[in-house]
């Protein structure tokens, strides 16, 4: 061991101040929250005017929709879906930005297939979208009041499949017996 400085068994002031810096960084990671990676939020405005002509769109022959979509803002859209969808849109909130969105030429979409298109971006941001008869109804997830969920009387998991991918379903199964099973002794 080199001859160091100082009384015995004492450590040299530079270990000193190393250590008391390792525990502050230490501390300071801990006191902080895990955020993860740092993201770049989506722009709330546009860098270029929407144009309003994007949404004179007329089904093909099959009924499919073709489109393409540049900064347009959520209330022009969702009413461009109600009015496609032959519905009144509904809603007390929406997503505060711009959507881009494109299908390719040669693709078109059904009504539901671009509700169900445009129910995932609005996932995305926390919103979905649900239909009461002839009323669409736009809703933030975290408010969602659960009885305003359609009910899908599937009989079985096979008629799930039928059901939009990204749409909200309440879903009851009938049980032809139950066995109850006796708490776990630990």
């Amino acid at each position: 061991m080199p001859n160091m400085p100082g009384k015995p068994g004492e450590q040299p002031q530079a270990w000193r101040a190393t250590r008391q810096a390792r525990r502050r960084r230490e501390k300071a990671r801990r006191d902080e929250p895990d955020e993860g990676p740092k993201t770049i939020p989506h722009p709330t405005k546009p860098p270029k005017a929407p144009n309003p002509d994007e949404f004179k769109i007329h089904p093909n022959k099959n009924g499919e929709y073709s489109f393409n979509f540049n900064n347009q803002p959520w209330p022009s859209l969702l009413q461009w879906l109600a009015d496609i969808s032959a519905m009144d849109l509904d809603y007390q909130e929406m997503p505060d930005d711009y959507v881009n969105i494109s299908t390719p030429a040669e693709k078109g979409y059904k009504v539901a297939e671009v509700r169900n298109l445009l129910n995932q971006l609005l996932l995305a941001r926390g919103f979905t979208l649900l239909s009461h008869g002839k009323t669409l109804s736009l809703a933030n997830v975290k408010k969602l009041d659960l009885s305003l969920v359609r009910a899908s009387h599937a009989g079985s998991a096979e008629e799930l499949k039928d059901q939009q991918s990204y749409a909200f379903v309440k879903v009851s199964f009938s049980l032809d017996r139950m066995t109850a099973m006796p708490p776990s002794r630990n």
